[in-house]
């Protein structure tokens, strides 16, 4: 699956709330703060596009995947179903990637 940079910067987001957050609910006004939704743009466009990017895989919908539950987003999920390679995510150009990426747990 090919996911451009700022649609994998919202799901690392995401991820992250998972692993920080005790309900894994990231509020929506952080993620404004943070820079991931701009008040000149549609923050719902923003999120369908990064669920276009599960359309394909077979047995998950997109719209309980990822829950926009009003005034937050959150992974539905649990968090240890999903995994990353912390060196290959360390070696990404994107330096908002890579300072999201030096915030997750190390396992």
């Amino acid at each position: 699956m090919r996911i451009g940079d700022s649609p994998f910067a919202l799901f690392l987001r995401l991820v992250l709330g998972l692993h920080n957050e005790k309900t894994g609910e990231v509020p929506k006004p952080d993620l404004y703060e943070e820079g991931y939704f701009k008040k000149d743009e549609d923050e719902y466009q923003r999120i369908d596009r990064l669920r276009q990017r599960f359309i394909n895989i077979s047995g998950i919908d997109r719209l309980e995947f990822i829950k926009d539950q009003n005034k937050s987003l959150k992974l539905s999920v649990h968090p240890s179903l999903i995994t990353w390679d912390l060196d290959q995510l360390l070696n990404h150009t994107d330096l908002d990637i890579l300072k999201l990426v030096r915030q997750f747990p190390k396992k």
